[in-house]
């Protein structure tokens, strides 16, 4: 009798424990249905991730890609080539912006008029602004087409001596992810950049420099190469002047000739100022200091371009030892099979001699002559790649201009 009430008390316990609300089991979470953007199915978000890679083929994956990331709260980039995937969308934002020049226009297009402190929304709203309230006649938009990018910075450099303009990039965008805006930005325009008098100590700054300025460049590239530009030539709020331009490429191409030929940089700046006497070229205010930043450029250059031919010239010595021409042209002694080499005989080296070409048909049986092929390629391709790393180099372009010039002198001194 006592064992039964005890079962009962057991029982009845269980049960009040049951039904306690407190023990109940949470709910489970609803199941987040979504729709496949190709084929509009509706399933489950794991669902829909194995069908976008299993049916839609490469466009499916990537998607999928994108779902899966956005889960994880990560952020790939979708730029070309690139592959980095960032850890939040603040993190996406800053490598957009540092690597890819990558801007949001809203935000980074903000302008503040430098005579009124008026806030506006767009570069071509501050140079209205200027035009109607300010009667600044120059704030006028501009707009120019180009068969391709040289034919823009030809016309930038034409721009920067004739008008005293010249535009530094800020940002690129793209408009409906088809095409590509650069924004350029006056040279005398600076962020967060402050000017110390001379004659006092670097504790404070003294003089900030205009932030804002009507003057711009945007740039607008089409998929067909061409480029179409909208700018402006005015200025406000700070002086134009030849002095304050920054060095364009081909400035910089004249300078690294004269460092070429061994001068130091004062006697450099004084050869520049005697050559171009103009006051209105850049050239003719050049300083020691920027003579000093392209050697310094230079150098570092040259250091870049020795330690590629160093790493060539370890892959060269990583084949065999050089073979002689007339060793490959001879028949190799351990042969027991007759070569083309062989079947030229005495004759056809009276005739090599005499200046007759050998038959391009009995050189490509020869061996020999095939592992000659073989290293001339070899040869080739390393070449190649030494010319490509040279180009990618800083200041590559420099030397280009150089050796053009030269090449001009040379030409001149003949037809003299």
């Amino acid at each position: 009798m006592e064992l039964v009430k005890e079962n009962k008390e057991l029982r009845i316990s269980s049960v009040a424990v049951a039904k306690n609300p407190r023990r109940r089991k949470p709910p489970r979470p609803p199941i987040k249905i979504r729709q496949c953007r190709f084929c509009e199915r509706w399933m489950d978000q794991n669902t829909l991730m194995d069908h976008l890679q299993t049916l839609h083929g490469e466009h499916g994956i990537e998607e999928a890609e994108k779902m899966l990331l956005a889960r994880e709260k990560k952020v790939k980039c979708e730029v070309r080539h690139c592959g980095y995937i960032a850890k939040s969308e603040y993190d996406y934002k800053v490598h957009m912006r540092k690597t890819h020049f990558l801007i949001d226009e809203r935000k980074y297009r903000h302008m503040i008029c430098p005579l009124c402190a008026k806030s506006l929304n767009a570069q071509e709203d501050l140079v209205e602004h200027c035009l109607v309230v300010h009667e600044v006649k120059d704030c006028v938009i501009q707009a120019r087409s180009f068969k391709d990018a040289y034919e823009c910075e030809m016309w930038k450099e034409s721009i920067a001596k004739t008008h005293c303009t010249a535009w530094l990039i800020n940002g690129r965008s793209n408009v409906n992810g088809n095409l590509q805006v650069a924004y350029y930005r006056c040279s005398r325009v600076f962020k967060n950049r402050y000017r110390w008098r001379s004659s006092e100590p670097r504790k404070s700054p003294t003089m900030a420099v205009a932030n804002y300025c009507t003057s711009f460049l945007k740039e607008i590239y089409a998929h067909d190469g061409t480029v179409t530009v909208k700018y402006c030539l005015g200025h406000v709020y700070h002086d134009v002047s030849p002095a304050n331009l920054p060095l364009s490429n081909s400035d910089k191409a004249v300078i690294a000739n004269y460092l070429r030929q061994g001068f130091d940089a004062e006697v450099v700046r004084e050869m520049i100022r005697r050559e171009f006497t103009d006051p209105k070229t850049k050239l003719h205010h050049v300083t020691t200091s920027d003579i000093k930043k392209i050697l310094s450029n230079l150098a570092s250059s040259q250091r870049r371009l020795e330690e590629i031919v160093g790493t060539s010239d370890e892959s060269i010595r990583e084949f065999s030892e050089p073979i002689s021409a007339s060793a490959l042209l001879q028949a190799p002694s351990d042969s027991r099979e007759g070569s083309a080499c062989d079947d030229i005989g005495d004759e056809a080296v009276n005739d090599r001699s005499s200046g007759s070409d050998i038959p391009a048909e009995s050189l490509s049986a020869c061996s020999s002559c095939a592992k000659l092929t073989e290293r001339v390629a070899e040869l080739e391709a390393i070449v190649k790649k030494l010319n490509s790393k040279v180009l990618q180099l800083e200041g590559a372009h420099l030397y280009d201009r150089i050796i053009k010039v030269d090449s001009d002198s040379l030409v001149k001194q003949e037809m003299s």
